[in-house]
């Protein structure tokens, strides 16, 4: 049974993490791992973390699909630790991480969460929220929307609302202002792609939140809600 000290780790305690972060077991991984960290992530002192957090990048362009979904996820509560650890590198780092991925599944019955897009797009959010002078640009946040567009599966488990918050917080941070996200929508949504019903549901995803946290007048609303509509009758749906 892996066996980490949590509550006064050590250099040992870290290269055990990194060595178990995409363990094939859920129940390590998962429920004592992550689960573990995230609760006690305040007990690592600020060198400890800086080296992990460095490996941690490096990890996000592993070919084990775990490793980098997981290395993700760690990311989010370090830097929530120490947001000044947010630069231009690990932007970069996840930005290509989600640009390149393939992989839309979401619970595997025999590993568990794999999760890769919601656990990159919780990255993705939290630097948003937490970054200052260093962000994402808003041709990276466009890219981001061109992606969803062109998956070549339908995204899994509802994986539509975690990147949905990835740009209504791009919308609240004024990286990127609504008439251009709805512009963009809107041309995106002219031209043929991949999964049609992983486009309208992130689109439904998107405008309840920006309702929700009134990031939107009744006007942009409507203007959301037509869009979702025109593209329900593309299809035939209404």
């Amino acid at each position: 049974m892996l066996k980490i000290n949590f509550e006064n780790p050590t250099q040992s305690d870290l290269d055990l993490i990194l060595e178990n972060i995409g363990n094939q077991h859920p129940e390590i991984r998962d429920e004592y791992l992550f689960n573990s960290f995230a609760q006690n992530a305040q007990n690592f002192n600020e060198t400890q973390l800086n080296w992990l957090f460095k490996q941690l990048i490096s990890n996000l362009e592993s070919t084990d699909r775990l490793v980098k979904s997981f290395s993700a996820l760690f990311l989010v509560r370090i830097i929530n630790l120490q947001p000044k650890l947010i630069s231009s590198k690990l932007i970069d780092a996840i930005f290509d991480a989600f640009i390149k991925e393939t992989d839309v599944t979401g619970f595997d019955r025999e590993v568990g969460w794999v999760h890769l897009f919601a656990h990159f797009s919780d990255l993705i959010f939290t630097i948003i929220y937490l970054g200052d002078k260093t962000n994402f640009s808003e041709e990276q946040i466009q890219t981001i929307l061109i992606k969803v567009f062109n998956l070549e599966e339908e995204l899994q488990n509802h994986t539509e609302g975690r990147i949905a918050n990835v740009f209504a917080m791009a919308i609240d941070k004024q990286i990127i202002k609504f008439n251009d996200l709805l512009n963009w929508l809107e041309e995106l949504s002219s031209k043929e792609y991949p999964q049609y019903l992983t486009t309208i549901d992130f689109t439904l995803k998107l405008l309840a939140i920006l309702d929700f946290e009134n990031l939107i007048s009744s006007i942009q609303k409507q203007q959301l809600w037509d869009l979702i509509k025109n593209l329900y009758q593309e299809k035939g749906y209404l």
